[in-house]
Order: structure tokens, then C-alpha cells, then sequence
């Protein structure tokens, strides 16, 4: 099954696939469009920028643009040449990751990819909905009693189906309207200075 990150980088170009699978998932700084008081508000969100595909929606998700990556598993067959002009590898062994290397895209990354997403897409549809679960970091509060707040989390969403028009499937599919399913993300949120919200990590497991 073709991941959703697959699908979208396909959107970064109009007239030729550059990767080895075609491509549909998921920015100057815009307004608040909604109140990430909760965790799962970044999903709810998430699900409104893209049938809105409204980028500032969609840049109104993140903690911090300079810190953001969207992690992809070392061994992924996809040629990320065409988004960065360097590839980027980091080592991690964190609570949101499992030990190993990881390729990631940047915030400029996403950016060009949601832009040719949502630019070039007639309507983009989740059936069904998009959920998650989430499973909150606690903070250690014995050794350090001031720490009694709760600022980061991880979230996962369920498997889902992304319903997408664009004449661009068109250069892969014999219809211009196609439904692709999502498997599980992986989210890293945490909470900033105005008590909002925000992705700092964005992580697909079955990318490949």
C-alpha cells in the first residue's frame, strides 16, 4: 500500500515522477484559525488544513520551524534529492522513536510539499475521519516538584482513508480522483508558551 507521504511528494512536480512509488499525506506564519487546548486538537486540525488546503492552517501546527523534522526510516526507497539539496541523516534514541538512523525533511520541506499538494488538488477528502490516541509524558515530578504540568506528548492516529482529485494522478492512474489509505503517524506535540499545542516531531512508521 503507498504511504502517504509517498503520495504527496508527487505533488512537488507537474510533469514527472521522480520517485519509486507515486505519491498523497499531509509557511509564512498565518492567524490562529483554532485553540490547540488539547493534544488531539493538532489531529482535528491537521484533518482541517488539508480538506481546506489551506496552507496557513497547516503552518499553524508546529511548535518551532527551526527544530521540526518529519523522520523517515534509513532504509526508504524514496529519492529525496528532489525536495532537499542535501540529505539529511540523524541517529536517534529517544521515547518517540525507535534506536536507529533516520533520513528527514525540514519545515521548507514540508512547506513545498503541502503547497503542491493543496495547489494542485481539486479537493482533498479524509473518509471516515482521522483519530488518534494519545499517551501523555509525565513529567518528573519527584526530583523535581515544580515539573507538575503535563507539556508533551505522542499521538497516533488510526489507519485512514485520504480521498484526493488533482488532474496530476492523472500522469499514474487512469482517474483523476483516487482514495489512498494512511497508515499510522506518529506525532510528537508538545506545548508552548501560550499553553497551545504544536507538532515538534512528525514520524510515519510504515514509510517505505
Amino acid at each position: 500500500m503507498k504511504s502517504v507521504k509517498c503520495i504527496i511528494l508527487g505533488f512537488l512536480i507537474a510533469g514527472a515522477l521522480f520517485i519509486s512509488c507515486f505519491n498523497p499525506f499531509f509557511p509564512a506564519t498565518g492567524g490562529p484559525f483554532f485553540s490547540f487546548a488539547k493534544p488531539e486538537d493538532v489531529i482535528t486540525e491537521l484533518r482541517n488544513s488539508y480538506e481546506s488546503q489551506e496552507l496557513d492552517r497547516f503552518d499553524s501546527l508546529f511548535y518551532d520551524i527551526d527544530s521540526f523534522r518529519f523522520f523517515i526510516g534509513i532504509n526508504s526507497d524514496i529519492n529525496l534529492k528532489n525536495i532537499s539539496k542535501t540529505i539529511n541523516v540523524i541517529n536517534l534514541d529517544t521515547h518517540f522513536l525507535p534506536k536507529g538512523s533516520y533520513l528527514f525533511l525540514n519545515y521548507s520541506d514540508e512547506k513545498k510539499i503541502h503547497n503542491n499538494l493543496f495547489s494542485n488538488s481539486e479537493s482533498i477528502k479524509f473518509l471516515g475521519g482521522l483519530f488518534c490516541r494519545v499517551e501523555y509524558l509525565i513529567p518528573d515530578t519527584v526530583t523535581d516538584p515544580s515539573r507538575f504540568d503535563t507539556t508533551e506528548a505522542i499521538i497516533y492516529t488510526n489507519n485512514a482513508q485520504i480521498e484526493i482529485k488533482s488532474t496530476v494522478l492523472l500522469k499514474e492512474f487512469t482517474s483523476e480522483e483516487q482514495v489512498f489509505t494512511i497508515k499510522e503517524q506518529r506525532f510528537l506535540v508538545k506545548k508552548n508558551k501560550s499553553r497551545q499545542w504544536k507538532i515538534f516531531y512528525w514520524y510515519e512508521p510504515n514509510l517505505s
